[in-house]
């Protein structure tokens, strides 16, 4: 009696999903599934400008800016850096300088505000591509109130 090997079977991305336990929320189609091309833009087809950017996470980016690839190059190894520290870390350094800032007031208190609204404006640069809307406006909300808190520090009102 021969004994055939049997190779597991190969699970598709929705029986993936499926088998995940917060799966429930998921649509039958993945939110960074990209929208079928247009006829004119498929391979043999015209390509009158650059491909679409919009991708969502996960998903590799169809092209980059030649500066955006320069500034996500060079933001590897600070990235890095903080990537193998605890959660925390980042977060309270972040609370230290906004704090600091607030309690140093004028132009001190500006270069400390100042750094922490260029260190999240630099986080939401990079993460800008695989954001959602709804996401792109509240972080974008927060640069916007840190730096907003940095020229009150630098001009204060009495």
């Amino acid at each position: 009696m021969a004994t055939a090997s049997r190779a597991p079977k190969a699970r598709t991305f929705r029986e993936g999903v499926a088998a995940a336990p917060f799966a429930r929320h998921l649509s039958h189609r993945p939110r960074w599934s990209a929208p079928e091309p247009h006829p004119q833009h498929r391979e043999g087809g015209p390509v009158t400008g650059p491909p679409s950017r919009a991708s969502g996470p996960g998903r590799p980016l169809p092209y980059a800016l030649p500066v955006r690839d320069k500034i996500e190059r060079a933001s590897v190894p600070v990235l890095t850096f903080l990537g193998r520290l605890p959660r925390l870390v980042p977060f309270f350094i972040l609370l230290v300088l906004l704090l600091a800032g607030a309690i140093a007031g004028h132009a001190l208190g500006f270069f400390l505000m100042g750094l922490a609204a260029l260190f999240v404006g630099w986080l939401l640069y990079l993460a800008w591509p695989s954001l959602t809307s709804s996401e792109r406006l509240m972080r974008s909300a927060v640069v916007l109130l840190a730096a907003a808190l940095a020229i009150t520090q630098l001009f204060p009102r009495g």
